[in-house]
């Protein structure tokens, strides 16, 4: 007999393996842990700003710490050990004085107490995620301690799981600023649903509400063609435009 339990928390690996009879093995699943923007938002409208918050937010750190570092840092949404994988993309890096140069040249001015500005309008947002993994509550205060270093005040609304993900609760109805969850991926690369802007809801599950025509036309032509190689191509043309204009980042 074989049981097999692959839903432990990674704060009780370490506890497993000193449990007479257990043998605990690691393997990559295709679940991609980011934080996905609403770029409907008019604060999160530019992607300057988007890739501020994530160069400002140390996901190695957070990745170290909270999730005990059995993750595999992410750098695109593409399962890295399919045959679609793209390449030459890196993770954001952790730069705070970058962050801050992009947000000064997009136009959020620090004001007199720091906090960022523009026109005379505050640059706060909220995130959210399940209230059923306090890992990533953690997380999510650790992104609020950090991003209070760029002049950026991030505020916690986290919901039940039925709540953040039904037809009517936040995420589907673009009621919402930024998520903290997991994208489970299927065995093939496609993610049409996720990226094109014909996808946004109500007609699909592209919660990033980014309508993109690069990305539209790519994810819907790697799925009308059957050549490896040409879909290959496709899928690293929309991994560089999604890196470009972080409508998420891979945590």
């Amino acid at each position: 007999d074989v049981d097999v339990f692959d839903s432990v928390t990674e704060n009780q690996i370490d506890r497993l393996k000193g449990l007479s009879g257990f043998t605990v093995t690691k393997r990559l699943i295709a679940n991609v842990r980011r934080l996905q923007f609403n770029t409907s938002k008019p604060q999160l409208s530019d992607a300057r700003v988007r890739l501020a918050i994530g160069e400002a937010i140390d996901w190695d750190r957070i990745n170290d710490t909270i999730y005990h570092g059995y993750n595999q840092r992410a750098a695109t949404d593409i399962f890295p050990l399919s045959w679609a994988a793209p390449s030459g993309i890196a993770p954001i890096k952790h730069d705070v004085e970058d962050a801050k140069r992009l947000l000064d040249g997009a136009g959020w001015n620090a004001g007199p107490n720091g906090a960022r500005a523009k026109n005379g309008v505050p640059l706060p947002f909220s995130v959210s995620t399940t209230v059923s993994k306090q890992a990533n509550i953690q997380a999510e205060l650790q992104m609020q301690q950090q991003l209070r270093a760029i002049g950026v005040a991030l505020e916690i609304k986290n919901y039940p799981t039925s709540v953040l993900f039904s037809q009517q609760g936040p995420v589907y109805t673009g009621k919402f600023d930024s998520e903290f969850t997991i994208e489970t991926q299927g065995p093939d690369p496609d993610n049409e649903g996720q990226w094109s802007g014909k996808m946004i809801p109500p007609h699909g599950a592209n919660t990033s509400w980014l309508n993109d025509p690069v990305l539209t036309q790519a994810s819907h032509d790697a799925n009308m063609t059957f050549d490896r190689a040409k879909r290959k191509a496709l899928y690293q043309r929309q991994a560089d435009r999604v890196h470009e204009l972080t409508p998420a980042v891979f945590l």
